[in-house]
């Protein structure tokens, strides 16, 4: 493949790993806190990188961790997220909800398309991944207005869940499938070649150890520092 024949997107979980990852050629970055699975950053978090990066800023909008379905009080605070994130600057937003009953919740789906600018980018996280009749969902999200879809095939990693992906792959028109989880420099070339897929999604963070002593003790000892170099290995994988 070409460079312009796919796209790396790298979760980041400080404007640090966001800038590093920018640097060594990602397309764009989600931003979210660690733990949880990510949850929505700070308006302090978001400011500050937008002030450093000009474009590619997504912003995931995730207020706990946990199951997919919300309270509408939950909705109504994942609305003003949207709308602060939008007042920052934010490129894109990263939304997911589900019924109790396990389907997409299209209401929200809509409402959320509704709040964002139309141009701005709007991403279905993995919310995604634990929904029933993945399948039959790809051509209602288009038509909801989604742009992309961030799953690992509804499997523990991306590779496990290969086929489901290229299943999706092969139902999308202009909704991109982006595979996450487990994906590396080491395998992101095989995911691209059995899925079809032209947009990945990874962390680019590595464990940065605090010096012994209370942090430790507290469990309070490990930050996450950039690791630029997994971008640029995988960038040199696909082409």
């Amino acid at each position: 493949m070409q460079r312009t024949d796919f796209k790396i997107e790298v979760c980041a979980y400080s404007v640090e790993i966001a800038e590093a990852a920018i640097a060594a050629g990602a397309d764009r970055v989600e931003l979210c806190t660690a733990g949880e699975g990510g949850l929505t950053p700070s308006h302090g978090f978001i400011r500050r990188a937008k002030a450093r990066l000009p474009k590619g800023v997504h912003v995931l909008i995730r207020p706990r961790g946990g199951l997919f379905h919300y309270t509408s009080a939950e909705k109504e605070e994942m609305l003003y997220d949207i709308e602060q994130a939008q007042a920052l600057g934010a490129d894109g937003l990263v939304i997911g909800a589900l019924t109790e009953a396990g389907d997409i919740d299209w209401d929200w789906v809509r409402r959320c398309r509704q709040a964002t600018n139309a141009n701005r980018s709007l991403t279905f996280h993995r919310a995604f991944d634990f929904c029933r009749r993945p399948l039959e969902s790809i051509p209602a999200l288009e038509e909801a207005g989604v742009d992309r879809v961030l799953t690992s095939g509804q499997a523990s990693d991306a590779l496990q869940g290969a086929d489901l992906l290229k299943a999706c792959v092969e139902a999308a028109h202009r909704l991109q499938i982006m595979p996450g989880g487990g994906v590396s420099p080491d395998n992101i070339a095989r995911i691209a070649r059995t899925t079809g897929a032209r947009e990945f999604h990874f962390s680019a963070a590595r464990p940065i150890p605090a010096p012994t002593g209370m942090a430790d003790a507290l469990g309070m000892g490990v930050a996450n520092g950039p690791y630029p170099e997994k971008v640029r290995q995988a960038i040199a994988a696909l082409l």
